[in-house]
């Protein structure tokens, strides 16, 4: 079992490794080339990697397994989704916000993400294994207020679990349902507006809106990263980022800020640069 742990601890550090360095090079790019067609949302703060690594080796001491990061888009505060509840720091001294979590009683939450405008916060219930019990959440998304801390609602449904992804104007959210469909989720109501079906070989892992809304870039166990027109869910680009002996689910979707370009990276540690205008084949990074 020790080994297991230090197996899953390895993977997801790798796995979060990788993510960030999709999202160094995206913000690298969205300084470098002007924007084309999109219209500027929120310009988010990039923390360092050495920042983020310090985090997430350092700072889950006393509160439980790490299950998902958030930074808020002013790059002062960070969430923590873990076993024990959504725990929220200042940064960059990792002060604690609050001295217990949001929910005010040990709860497993499994993801966490910010609004586009940082003035809310949405956490997803999860599970976890801890003194050999199985406790979960509800899977229900809550939906907290940044400057109190205190909940605003929670969706009664769906039940989702997966990635927690926001639409710049804050109006969709996404979600898997529990046969790793992808659902599009309407904020104000709870209902879903669009179910992306998982492939016959699995299910959808990641999924990021591009900033006017209008596109949505998935990624899954399939190996293919995927292009959507959100509007009429049609498909409008799709590539195999299969690599012989090679693990190749995408395991991570994300957008420049200016919309100019894509990014995702696969499992085994693959990232690829993806033109979001011409959607020419991606360049893979060496």
């Amino acid at each position: 079992m020790k080994r297991l742990k230090m197996k899953v601890g390895a993977m997801i550090h790798k796995k979060r490794y990788f993510l960030m360095f999709s999202v160094v090079c995206l913000t690298l790019i969205s300084v470098a080339m002007p924007s084309q067609g999109y219209s500027q949302q929120t310009e988010r703060i990039p923390i360092t990697l050495e920042a983020y690594q310090d985090l997430t080796l350092t700072k889950q001491i006393g509160q439980g397994q790490i299950y998902d990061v958030a930074i808020h888009p002013d790059g002062d505060i960070v969430a923590i989704a873990s076993a024990t509840g959504t725990w929220v720091y200042h940064y960059p001294d990792f002060t604690l916000v609050r001295e217990q979590p949001l929910e005010d009683r040990i709860a497993v939450v499994s993801r966490v993400e910010f609004s586009a405008d940082g003035s809310q916060l949405f956490t997803v219930g999860g599970c976890a294994v801890i003194q050999d019990q199985n406790v979960c959440g509800n899977g229900r998304i809550h939906i907290w207020d940044v400057d109190t801390w205190t909940k605003i609602r929670s969706l009664e449904n769906p039940q989702i679990s997966g990635r927690l992804e926001l639409s710049a104007d804050n109006t969709l959210i996404t979600g898997s349902d529990g046969d790793l469909n992808l659902l599009l989720i309407d904020v104000q109501y709870g209902t879903v507006q669009a179910t992306l079906p998982k492939t016959e070989y699995g299910g959808i892992y990641s999924a990021s809106f591009s900033p006017d809304g209008e596109r949505l870039i998935t990624g899954g166990v399939d190996h293919h990263a995927r292009v959507w027109d959100i509007a009429t869910q049609t498909e409008l680009a799709n590539y195999d980022a299969t690599i012989p002996l090679q693990i190749s689910s995408i395991t991570d979707t994300d957008y420049a800020n200016n919309g100019r370009w894509m990014a995702f990276s696969t499992q085994s540690g693959q990232v690829y640069l993806w033109d979001a205008q011409t959607l020419d084949e991606p360049i893979l990074l060496d």
